[in-house]
């Protein structure tokens, strides 16, 4: 871990409506987590302030607004929930967003781009953040930021134009390159942060082939073949999205809710798969199964391959995605199901492969442990060079 003298920085995390149903759930949100426990490390003063228009509550009885404090995970969090309403107020979140500014005064505002919609209030937040004074920094974690073929022009215009004046980073060399050839915007390479012992786990039963989010661009469908494919094997799926179909599961898969403490997850797994089905950027959970020794197998998609490798890290050719559809808040890729049925096929070629060699999937532990370890170092003293710079007074 690295350490430098406190600044006495003030670091927020800006949101509207992700974090009330996701906590710290999504690849997202473990980002964020982890950058802003840095910060805390070093002194500073972190938050995370929530804007939504709802609680998740159970009853809509016991909806709540107002302020709300408390602290998930060692991190402060600040929820100013809205009156319900029909339809989303701008007025009211502006306002929010103003007071929330106002009140805590950050020295930098972090924020992601906007993932599948962008609306009116997408742009206000991202406008009161630029217009606050403070150093603004956007991430991008995959390829469904806003573009001009889903959004009218005069939306992605504004929202363009602000971003020029943050500064923009994503964790894959894959996205900064697509981000730019769809936008013209330029981002920094950032590498995913992982605190090694809130991931590793020393023991577990590791009977399972696990999988994590059953949502449609994570491979679902892939998943199911290989399930019906593998009837005696024991699969853990776990639900992570707010927003997913229905799940029925089979006998042989046990659906599973996030585990908050993923270590518990890990002492279950004793191969992940990860047959994403969408360009993402580099998912943090490869990096933390190699962690604990366990072997991944994943499609060779987005920013997948560019995740360090070692032997047990086994990529898989893709099905082609001719677009997305969208029902409702889901998007569904639109595949041939000849391929995806050969993907499915490679994926239990090589769980067989795996569990056939004496050691099973023990064989490739160690490599992976050694690689996934540099790879945190690496990403530490990447942090490192980018907090040294964000703890310098913003230039005008």
């Amino acid at each position: 871990m690295y350490y430098t003298p406190a600044t006495g920085m003030k670091a927020v995390f800006l949101d509207v409506d992700n974090f009330a149903n996701e906590r710290f759930s999504s690849g997202l949100f473990k980002y964020i987590r982890a950058i802003l426990l840095r910060f805390k490390l070093r002194d500073d003063d972190i938050k995370i302030i929530s804007i939504a228009h709802y609680l998740r509550v159970q009853n809509p009885k016991d909806q709540k607004t107002g302020i709300f404090h408390k602290i998930i995970k060692g991190v402060p969090i600040v929820e100013y929930l809205q009156e319900k309403t029909s339809e989303k107020s701008i007025v009211l979140y502006r306002n929010s967003i103003q007071k929330a500014l106002t009140t805590y005064n950050p020295d930098i505002i972090f924020l992601n781009s906007t993932a599948v919609f962008l609306d009116e209030i997408n742009i206000v937040l991202l406008e009161e953040a630029v217009n606050s004074g403070a150093k603004v920094v956007m991430f991008v974690v995959d390829h469904l930021f806003p573009t001009y073929a889903n959004h009218p022009k005069s939306m992605v215009d504004r929202y363009y134009n602000l971003m020029k004046k943050t500064e923009i980073i994503s964790c894959s060399p894959f996205i900064i390159e697509h981000l730019f050839k769809e936008s013209g915007l330029k981002a920094s390479l950032f590498l995913n942060l992982i605190s090694i012992p809130e991931t590793i786990s020393k023991t577990g039963s590791h009977n399972f082939i696990s999988m994590v989010n059953i949502h449609p661009v994570k491979g679902l469908s892939i998943f199911n073949k290989i399930v019906r494919k593998l009837p005696n094997k024991k699969f853990l799926l776990i639900k992570n999205w707010p927003d997913v179909p229905i799940y029925h599961p089979p006998a042989n898969v046990l659906l599973k809710n996030y585990y908050s403490d993923v270590r518990k997850f890990y002492q279950r797994t004793q191969i992940l798969l990860v047959p994403s089905l969408h360009d993402e950027g580099q998912p943090t959970v490869i990096t933390e199964a190699m962690l604990n020794g366990i072997p991944v197998i994943a499609n060779a998609i987005g920013g997948i391959p560019e995740i360090p490798s070692a032997p047990g890290f086994f990529l898989v050719p893709p099905p082609s995605i001719n677009g997305f559809r969208q029902v409702g808040t889901i998007l569904y890729p639109n595949l041939k199901e000849a391929e995806v049925e050969a993907a499915a096929n490679r994926y239990v070629e090589i769980i067989n492969t795996i569990e056939s060699e004496p050691e099973g999937w023990r064989k490739y532990a160690q490599g992976l442990i050694s690689q996934a370890r540099a790879t945190c170092k690496k990403s530490e003293a990447s942090f490192e060079q980018y907090y040294q710079r964000w703890s310098q007074p913003k230039q005008y």
